[in-house]
Formats: structure tokens, sequence, C-alpha cells
């Protein structure tokens, strides 16, 4: 008999959370209420007398006989402010009730649908149709709370909107619940409740080809860029009011209105040709907007700088038909042309190489190389000494758009049977013959890819004149292997300066007032280029931290040359053109000339 009863009792209990989840029909249409709002009405929104409102739906129970069918639902896709969001109701709603609701995502497996889910709290951007729905119209500062079927959505854009929508529920719909025990009984109005944390916004009008930015999504071609365009996109809510859906080009059909990043899959993309490294460029073409840059890493200053660009301090913003703009990061406040006279620009350029233990895997290569390819245009050395030239930058240098000109010497790496030596020489072969080359490891070293005397002997094509060139890279002063490092270096030096004028380039781990290297200078007979040059354009500190421009009290990267047979008309030391952004070294020039 006892079972009986347990049984009916049970029957009775699901028939009244059916009831609870399933009275709800009938019209599902949105209607502002600015009574029920705990903010003011969304910037934009019409109210007050004259007002046509929508139809409302019918209410929710969200309680009743003491249960609740209801559970939290959130997107799958990480957003952090909706996450917090959910959670942060679930607790609201168990301290009000004495309930605490399941929670869980919108995960979706191949084929399935949310058709005929019920008793539903959508919390953020989810994949059902009515969180997409209501998110029509709305601008960044907004957020709503709505009815659909017999699901509840909220949704706002980021932590401050879900917070003010959170205090509403808290406040007009928690607090409401009646009863007790079995007996708690709690609904929502059928009424959508919109409010705003804002209702100003810098633009209050921008618009491309004549269409409104609102109609725009954000369609990128490369995946490594996402990060960089999410913040766009909040830039520009922020400014205008508008958080625009972002989409690869290969996950999406083409649209009439998009802002098109970098060479894209759709047509418009390519009528505009790409700029040089480090320009950008804005044009419109019919209803996009196309930017493109000379590489990973200016459309990432790009993306982060479009706003300020476009939009500073303008109330509207108008890219016609025939917009367009152009711009570099290009920051050099020197003249950098070669100095008169000089027979070669010489580089010593430490690249930071991105293997982890280097710390370098702060910014990837795909990024850094195009950098480097600007330094190349933009100062126009003709010989280079490189030092951790890893394996990522050997295989991009084939991409540089003046490839053809330059040469590299590949020396194996006997520790490691992949790779070659990353302290090397490149150099210009339109200009200059190898006539000679060679490499050797320093007896003691504590690094089997860098440390070594990577050398190249060559003649100048115009002037028939002949020179060494040396970069290497060493442990350091006052560790225990540099003097046998010094001692290997002067060495090698004294013996090519019989018949050669001498160039070493490196990072010597030793600024020019340590013992190591001022003995170096001495034993050798040689002129550190910073202090040698006749035009000394600037004295600074070649190491930083990657992305500061605040260079070290003494530099570690040297550039000397015989003092006999070579005179240093000009040095520099590079803190500029996006160049911290590339290596945690300030790569230093010289223009020389050969005296006899």
């Amino acid at each position: 008999m006892k079972k009986g009863i347990v049984l009916l009792i049970s029957l009775l209990c699901l028939c009244a959370l059916l009831a609870a989840c399933g009275t709800t029909k009938g019209n599902t249409g949105e209607t502002t209420d600015p009574a029920e709002s705990s903010g003011t009405a969304p910037a934009g929104t019409e109210t007050g007398a004259g007002t046509e409102p929508a139809a409302q739906a019918d209410p929710l129970t969200l309680i009743k006989g003491g249960v609740s069918a209801y559970e939290i639902v959130f997107p799958s896709q990480t957003n952090a402010a909706a996450n917090g969001a959910a959670g942060k109701l679930r607790a609201a709603f168990a301290e009000a009730t004495g309930i605490t609701l399941p929670i869980g995502d919108d995960y979706l497996a191949a084929g399935k649908t949310h058709d005929g889910d019920t008793c539903k709290i959508l919390v953020g951007p989810t994949n059902y149709p009515a969180s997409q729905e209501l998110k029509k119209d709305m601008r960044y500062d907004d957020y709503k709370i709505a009815v659909s079927g017999t699901n509840m959505v909220l949704l706002a854009f980021h932590e401050e909107g879900y917070d003010a929508a959170l205090d509403y529920l808290k406040k007009e719909v928690f607090s409401k619940a009646t009863g007790a025990g079995s007996e708690k009984e709690l609904i929502l109005s059928g009424k959508t409740v919109s409010g705003a944390t804002n209702e100003q916004y810098a633009v209050s009008s921008w618009k491309i080809a004549g269409n409104e930015l609102k109609d725009y999504r954000i369609v990128y071609a490369n995946a490594a860029l996402t990060a960089a365009v999410d913040e766009l996109r909040v830039r520009l809510a922020e400014t205008a009011g508008y958080y625009l859906d972002i989409a690869l080009d290969t996950d999406s059909e083409a649209r009439d209105c998009e802002i098109l990043i970098g060479d894209t899959n759709r047509s418009e993309s390519a009528q505009v040709a790409a700029p040089t490294y480090l320009n950008y460029t804005f044009q419109v073409v019919g209803n996009q907007l196309v930017v493109k840059t000379g590489g990973e890493h200016s459309m990432n200053c790009i993306l982060r700088d479009f706003v300020t660009l476009v939009a500073e301090d303008a109330a509207r913003v108008t890219m016609g038909k025939t917009y367009a703009l152009q711009g570099d990061y290009y920051t050099d406040p020197y003249n950098t042309s070669l100095a008169s006279g000089a027979d070669l620009r010489a580089m010593s350029l430490n690249i930071m190489a991105e293997w982890p233990n280097y710390g370098g895997d702060q910014s990837p290569v795909s990024a850094r190389k195009e950098i480097f390819f600007s330094m190349l245009d933009f100062y126009r050395p003709t010989v280079i000494g490189l030092q951790e030239f890893s394996p990522s930058f050997y295989r991009c240098l084939s991409e540089y758009r003046e490839a053809d000109k330059w040469d590299i010497l590949k020396f194996q790496n006997p520790n490691v049977s992949s790779e070659y030596v990353c302290s090397t020489v490149m150099y210009r072969k339109d200009l200059y013959t190898l006539k000679d080359s060679g490499m050797q490891y320093y007896s003691a070293y504590n690094n089997g890819r860098c440390r070594c005397i990577t050398w190249a002997v060559l003649q100048d094509k115009t002037s028939g004149k002949s020179f060494c060139f040396v970069s290497t890279h060493w442990d350091g002063d006052g560790g225990e292997n540099a003097p046998t490092q010094l001692a290997e270096e002067v060495e090698f030096v004294n013996t090519m300066a019989a018949s050669y004028p001498v160039i070493t380039t490196g990072d010597y781990n030793s600024n020019e007032y340590t013992n190591s290297f001022k003995s170096f200078l001495s034993q050798t007979n040689s002129a550190d280029a910073m202090y040698a040059a006749a035009n000394r354009v600037n004295v600074a500190g070649s190491w930083h931290d990657f992305g500061k421009d605040t260079p070290s009290a003494g530099s570690c990267d040297h550039i000397t040359a015989t003092k006999s047979n070579v005179k240093v008309l000009k040095f520099e030391t590079l803190m500029y053109n996006e160049q911290i952004y590339c290596s945690d070294h300030a790569w230093i020039i010289a223009d020389l000339q050969f005296i006899s």
C-alpha cells in the first residue's frame, strides 16, 4: 500500500513539473518594458508615448511545487563573461530559492539540433536560435532577459552587462518566489526586459559604402589573428556600440557587408594589392572594406590601432565608396642612407631563437619574420652577421621578396643533425663573390647551436676588394669558457688579418666595459664601431626586454674592424621600425670604408 502511495505522489510531482514547463505556449515576440528594467532603455531604443509594444510571451513557471525542472545552459565555445554569468546565476538562484539548478553547455553532436528542448535558462550567445534571435539590434552595453517558448534567455556582451541583468533577476524575480517547501512557486513574466549599462558611444554613426556598421561582420584569413580580430571587435563595440560577428573565410559564405582582413578568399580582397613590409592599406571595394598589410605583425598592429586611427575624436565615421587609407610602422628618426664613401654596410643581428628554453616562444616566427624582412628593405645592409638564426628563420628566408639577391652560409650543426648552426653570415650575392668560408666551434662552450666562429671571405664584384667577415656568439665575460673563447677568436682574427681586412660581428654577452671584450680589441688591434664612427648616430646598449624600447646600459652586441685597413664612417643602434618586437637585442649597423 505504501509503495502505491509513493508511486502516486511521484506521478503527481512529475505532472506538476511537466505543467510548470509545458503550459507556456504561443507568442515568443519581444517587448521592452522600462518599468521592469533595472536600467534605462538601450541607446537607440524608443520608449514612451506613441511607442507600440510588441506582443509578449506567456510567463514561465520556474518553480512549482517546491521543485524546478530548469537547467542552466552556457556556450560550449569559451566565453568568459557568459560562463561566469551562468555560475553567478546558479548561485543567486540557489541563495534565493534553496534550489541548485543543474548546469551544462550547449554542445550538439553532429546532425543533432535543439528542436524540442524545454526548460532551459540560456545564458550568453549559445547555439540555440533563441539566443541568436535575441542578439538582433542589441548594442554592446545592452542586456536582455526574454522568454522563448518554455526557455528563458539572458544575453549581454560583457561582465558588467551580465551583472546588471543578474541584479534585476535577484531583485525583481528571484526575490518574488512565494510559498515554502512543497508550496514554493516562482514565475517569470513573459515581458522582455531590456537595459543598458551605457547609453553614449563615442561614434554615433559609422557607415561603410553607405551601409551601417551594425550590418557588417569581420572575416579573416589567418587563424593566428583570432585574438587580434576579437580585440578589434571589442574596440569597435566600445566605440560605436556594435559587437560584430567574426568568422574565418573558409568557415563562412560571402555576404554583402564584410570587413575583410588579409588575403581572404573573397573576390574583393584580390582587388587590393598587398603593401610592402610594415605597411597597411584600407580600401572600400563595393560594399566591403578590405584591410591588407605587409605581414602578420603589421596586421596585428593595425587591428590594434584600427579604431583609433579611423575614429579618434569623430562623432561620425564615413567610409565612402572611394575610401582608401595607407600608412606604415616605420619610426627611425635618423637619416638611414649609406654614408658617402662607404664600401659596405655591415650589420650584427641577434634575431632571438624561438626555442622555448630561450624564452623565444613569446613571439612566433610567423609574425617576427616580417620585421626582419622590413629591416632588409629599409636599411639595405650588404653583409650581416646573424646569431640565433634558428631553423624557422632559415626556412622562411626564401619568402623574402628579394631573396634572390641574398645567400647565407649553411654549416651543419654536428650536435643537431637536422639544423644548421645559428651563428652565420648572410651576404648580397649580387654584390659579392664568396671566395672562401668556414665554421669552427669553440673548444669550450655552453651551447652547441651558437657558440662558433662562422666566417666568409668576400670579394666586391665592382672594386675587387676582398675582406673577411665574421659572426660569433660568446658565452660571456666572467664565465669559465670566456678565456678559451677569447683566445680562439683572437687567434682566428689575427691569422685572417695577415691577408685581409677583418670585420667581426656578434653577440659577445660582454659589454664594451668588460675585460674580455676590451682584451679582444687590444689583441686584434680592432676598433669598436660604435665608438670609432665618424658619424655616431647614437650610443645605446643593444639588449632589451622583448617588446620594450629601454636599452641596456652597455652593448653586448658589437661590430669591430681592424684599425689598419678599415675606417668606420657611421654607426647606429636600431630601436625602431617595430624591431623590439622581433628580438630582445637591438640590431646594429656600421658603414665601413676600406683604407690602404
